[in-house]
């Protein structure tokens, strides 16, 4: 049984390698966090709220009214802001 489960665990790594794959897992995993919340708050259109989620996975806190974002979340807060200003002039 643990032979089967490094296995498993060392085929999902490789999927997470595959650049046809990784965006797929990302998306769902998005949008599984943008799900658990929307009895909250709609963070659909949060990008700090949402990398925040995504890089403290299954330690993130409970859903609230106010979430903050940690630093990896205004991180990409920033480089989202850039890059609608240079692609759409926002």
């Amino acid at each position: 049984m643990v032979y089967f489960r490094i296995f498993q665990k060392i085929q999902h790594n490789k999927k997470l390698e595959d650049n046809e794959t990784n965006i797929r897992y990302v998306a769902a995993y998005l949008r599984y966090w943008i799900d658990e919340w929307s009895d909250v708050l709609d963070i659909s259109n949060m990008p700090d709220i949402l990398a925040t989620l995504f890089n403290v996975g299954v330690h993130a806190k409970a859903p609230n009214s106010h979430p903050t974002a940690n630093n990896f979340g205004k991180s990409v807060a920033f480089i989202y802001d850039y890059l609608k200003k240079v692609l759409y002039g926002e």
